[in-house]
């Protein structure tokens, strides 16, 4: 074994154990600072998650919502969020806070007025009322499925970076009188914490301009139930150097993605804010 061989495996060693990032053709070694290191590991993340077509199909939604290393940036991500059921008999609307934990996938969810909270973190699910964790199936099963849509489709296509689950592209969809074209994703999500094996969601991005316009969900928990829902997603601005989607219209549909009634359900962002301050238990408890 020669001198510089050996040489370079020290190098090398010194580089797992610090950090930083060494060349063994070069001799080179250059320390990576933590956002390096953090786009490093969303890129890394997407690679292993998505086939190559659906790859340059992110890239490209991901350029026009931002870039992957402003995202990188922020540690946490503040939406304020009026949430409306559309009924027969009319509206029901609640004001929350949803505050995500954008490197470790924790979530937190806020209805003051039903003085209900939702935390996710990292593992387990756990909600509150007045306090104290609920033992009501009906309440944590809705505080959980809104929970779901908050973590799966908030923060798209930023989402999409998140890891433990699979993308694949699957076609194309035409327009009317085929003056538009949208690329379509398949996201599907392996038996994991947080996640629920089988639920499928796909998402349609516009060919040119790279824009997210809509996802359609079939996701088992309450409200959806495995019952097809097309969730149109506009109204998207800017916010610290990245645009998000400010409404989301959920509307039931059949097999072919027809509509089968009105729009059952509106979220609508009123304020975002990234890197908003957490705590040890901001994820944890209320």
């Amino acid at each position: 074994m020669t001198r510089g061989f050996l040489a370079a495996l020290v190098m090398l060693a010194v580089a797992a154990a610090t950090g930083c990032r060494a060349s063994i053709l070069t001799g080179t070694v250059r320390f990576a600072n933590p956002h390096e290191r953090r786009v490093d590991d969303l890129a890394a993340r997407l690679r292993g998650e998505a086939d190559e077509q659906a790859l340059l199909v992110i890239r490209d939604c991901l350029w026009q919502a931002g870039s992957i290393y402003t995202w990188a940036d922020y540690k946490t991500l503040r939406l304020a969020v009026t949430r409306t059921e559309h009924r027969p008999i009319g509206d029901i609307e609640a004001m929350e806070v949803w505050l995500f934990d954008l490197a470790g996938g924790r979530l937190r969810i806020e209805n003051q007025a039903a003085r209900l909270i939702t935390v996710f973190d990292g593992w387990t699910w756990r909600t509150f009322v007045d306090g104290a964790e609920t033992r009501d199936l009906q309440v944590r099963a809705d505080a959980y499925g809104e929970a779901v849509l908050a973590r799966r489709l908030a923060a798209l296509p930023f989402a999409l970076l998140a890891g433990r689950q699979k993308v694949k592209y699957v076609g194309t969809r035409t327009g009317p009188a085929e003056a538009r074209l949208w690329h379509r994703l398949l996201v599907t999500y392996p038996a994991s914490a947080g996640w629920d094996a089988g639920d499928e969601t796909v998402l349609e991005i516009e060919k040119g301009s790279g824009r997210l316009d809509a996802a359609l969900i079939r996701w088992a928990d309450a409200p959806f139930m495995g019952r097809p829902y097309r969730v149109d997603m506009d109204e998207w601005s800017e916010a610290d150097g990245l645009d998000l989607s400010r409404r989301w219209r959920l509307t039931p549909i059949d097999e072919s993605g027809a509509p089968t009634g009105p729009v059952r359900y509106t979220f609508e962002v009123t304020s975002a804010r990234f890197d908003v301050p957490t705590d040890v238990t901001t994820f944890i408890m209320p």
